[in-house]
């Protein structure tokens, strides 16, 4: 299941989170990406919902979680 995350990225910061999230998604965010989330996010208000930026991290792979039960 899905957790919704909320808070601030500065700008600055924002290339490093995406490639840090990209990484845990298995999505191989590359220059291309940047250009187009840069570009994106010029016109994006923060006070209006209706002019949020958003960009799809497809995962090639959907991450998973394996758990093994711990011997007796």
């Amino acid at each position: 299941m899905a957790e919704p995350v909320s808070g601030w990225i500065w700008r600055s910061n924002l290339r490093g989170f995406l490639e840090l999230l990209s990484g845990y998604v298995g999505y191989p965010f590359d220059e291309t990406d940047w250009e187009t989330v840069e570009l994106g996010v010029q016109d994006s208000d923060d006070e209006d919902a209706d002019r949020w930026y958003a960009y799809p991290l497809i995962e090639a792979e959907p991450p998973r979680v394996r758990a093994v039960p711990a011997r007796p």
